[in-house]
C-alpha cells in the first residue's frame, strides 16, 4: 500500500506524451518534495514534543520548518498543475532563501550558524544538479550556481549584519574571513564540477546506448522483414508463375478465336466487343503478374536501372483491391522519364508501404495524390493523402521499428521503418508531414 502511495505521488503531473528524460525529472522533483515533507514533518513533531516537555515557546527555527512544509505542499500542487518551471524555481531557491536570508532578517541567528551555514547551502545546492539539465535549462542552471555561490560567499556577512548579538564565533570568522570563504567556495566548486563532469559523461553514454539500441532494433526489424519478404517473394513468384501458365493458354485461345472469326468473316461489331472485354481482362491479369514478378525479384544489389513511374504504377496495380471505390488517385507525374540506379524490388516495397498506409488512413471518401518531378540531380516523389493524419507527439516515432498506431493485429510497425532504411540505402531522404485529421504527406528524395 505504501509503495503504491509513493508511486502515485511520485507520478503527479505526468503525461504519457513526455519524453523519458522529462518523466524522470518530474518524478525526481516530486520525490525530493515528498522526502522533504516527510523528514521536516517528523522533525516538526519531535520539536513540538520537546517544547511541550520543556514548556518552551516556539522559535523561528520551528516556524521556518512549518513554512517549508507549506512550500513542499505548494510544490506538489505546482507539479499537479504541470507548472514545472515554477516547481524547479521553488525547489532550488525558496528553501535556501528561508534558511540563509529570511532567518537572519527576522533576527534568528545562532552562534553555530557561522560554522555550518555555508555547508548546508552546499548540500542544498545539489538539488539543482538533480532537477536541472546543464544544457536544456542553461539559464536557470547558471543563475542557480551564482545564487548559491553568493549565499556561500556572503553567509558570514549576512549573519553578522542582522545578528542582534555579537557572538565570539563571529569574531573568529571575521579574523579568518578569507580562508573561511575560499574553503567553502572551493568545496562548492569541486562538488559541482565533479557532478557536472559525471552528468556530461552520463549524457554521452546514455546517447550512445540509445543509438546502439536503435541500431539493434533496426537490425532486428530488417532481419524480420528480410525473412518475411524472402518467404513472401517465393510465394509471390510461385503464384505469378501458376497464374501465368493458364493466362498463356487463355491468350492463345483468344488469338485462335480472333483468327478463326477473321477467316470466316464472322468478326462483326458484337464479336469485337466481346473479344475486347476478354483482351482487357487478359491485359489486366498480365499486368498483375508482371507487378508480382517485379515485387518478388530476389536481388540484393543496388545497380539495377529503376524507372520510378512504372514502379509506382505496378504498386497501384497490386493495391487495386485495397484502394476503396471512394478513394480518388491523382497522378501528377513528370513528363520526363525518372530513372535511378538502385534496387527495384526494394523500391516496390517502399511505395507499397506508403500507398497502403495512405489508403488505410482514409475511412470514407478521400484522395491520394502522387507527384513526381526532377530538380537538378535529384528525383522528388510526394505522396499525399486526405486521411486521418498522425498525432504531433507520434510524428517523430513513425519510423521507429515496431511503432504502430494501428489496432493490434493490423500492423507490425515495420513498414515505415523499413521504407526509411531502404531510402537511406539509396542515398536518399524521406520526410513525413502530417496533421491529425488533415492527412499526411510523405516526401522522398532520391539522387540520380
Amino acid at each position: 500500500m505504501l509503495n503504491k502511495l509513493w508511486h502515485n505521488i511520485s507520478h503527479i503531473g505526468l503525461n504519457n506524451e513526455f519524453s523519458s528524460s522529462k518523466r524522470k525529472n518530474i518524478i525526481l522533483s516530486n520525490q525530493i518534495n515528498i522526502a522533504m515533507l516527510i523528514i521536516i514533518s517528523v522533525l516538526s513533531i519531535f520539536l513540538k514534543v520537546l517544547r511541550i516537555v520543556n514548556d518552551t515557546e516556539m522559535t523561528f527555527a520551528s516556524q521556518r520548518l512549518l513554512i517549508i512544509i507549506g512550500i513542499c505542499i505548494l510544490n506538489l500542487y505546482l507539479s499537479y498543475k504541470r507548472l514545472f518551471i515554477l516547481l524547479k524555481i521553488s525547489l532550488i531557491f525558496i528553501p535556501a532563501f528561508i534558511f540563509f536570508i529570511l532567518s537572519p532578517i527576522v533576527g534568528f541567528v545562532e552562534e553555530e550558524s557561522y560554522f555550518y551555514y555555508p555547508y548546508i547551502a552546499i548540500a542544498l545546492s545539489v538539488v539543482m544538479q538533480l532537477i536541472l539539465h546543464p544544457h536544456k535549462d542553461k539559464t536557470l542552471y547558471v543563475i542557480s550556481i551564482l545564487y548559491y555561490l553568493t549565499i556561500i560567499s556572503l553567509s558570514d556577512n549576512i549573519l553578522t549584519h542582522f545578528s542582534p548579538v555579537k557572538y565570539k564565533a563571529a569574531i573568529i570568522v571575521e579574523e579568518f574571513s578569507i580562508f573561511y570563504k575560499v574553503t567553502a567556495v572551493t568545496i562548492f566548486t569541486f562538488i559541482h564540477s565533479s557532478i557536472y563532469y559525471l552528468r556530461i559523461l552520463n549524457f554521452r553514454y546514455e546517447k550512445e546506448l540509445t543509438e546502439t539500441l536503435k541500431k539493434l532494433q533496426n537490425t532486428q526489424a530488417n532481419l524480420i522483414q528480410s525473412e518475411k519478404m524472402a518467404s513472401l517473394g517465393i510465394l509471390t513468384a510461385g503464384v505469378a508463375h501458376e497464374i501465368n501458365n493458364p493466362l498463356n493458354y487463355i491468350m492463345g485461345g483468344y488469338n485462335g478465336i480472333e483468327d478463326y472469326l477473321n477467316d470466316k468473316n464472322l468478326n462483326n461489331k458484337e464479336t469485337q466487343t466481346l473479344l475486347s472485354i476478354i483482351k482487357t481482362g487478359i491485359d489486366r491479369a498480365a499486368g498483375i503478374v508482371k507487378s508480382l514478378n517485379q515485387f518478388s525479384r530476389d536481388n540484393s544489389a543496388y545497380d539495377e536501372i529503376c524507372d520510378i513511374h512504372p514502379i509506382i504504377e505496378s504498386c497501384l496495380t497490386m493495391l487495386n483491391s485495397l484502394l476503396k471505390e471512394n478513394t480518388t488517385i491523382t497522378k501528377e507525374f513528370s513528363t520526363e522519364t525518372l530513372i535511378i540506379k538502385g534496387n527495384s524490388g526494394k523500391l516496390h516495397q517502399v511505395f507499397l508501404n506508403i500507398i497502403s498506409n495512405a489508403a488505410q488512413s482514409i475511412s470514407e471518401k478521400g484522395s491520394i495524390s502522387i507527384l513526381t518531378f526532377r530538380k537538378e540531380n535529384n528525383i522528388y516523389i510526394s505522396i499525399k493523402d486526405s486521411g486521418s493524419g498522425i498525432k504531433k507527439e507520434n510524428l517523430k516515432k513513425v519510423t521507429d521499428p515496431f511503432f504502430t498506431t494501428k489496432a493490434p493485429g493490423e500492423g507490425t510497425g515495420l513498414g515505415l521503418s523499413i521504407s526509411y532504411n531502404i531510402i537511406k540505402e539509396h542515398k536518399g531522404e524521406i520526410t513525413i508531414d502530417s496533421k491529425e485529421g488533415m492527412g499526411t504527406s510523405v516526401n522522398i528524395t532520391l539522387p540520380i
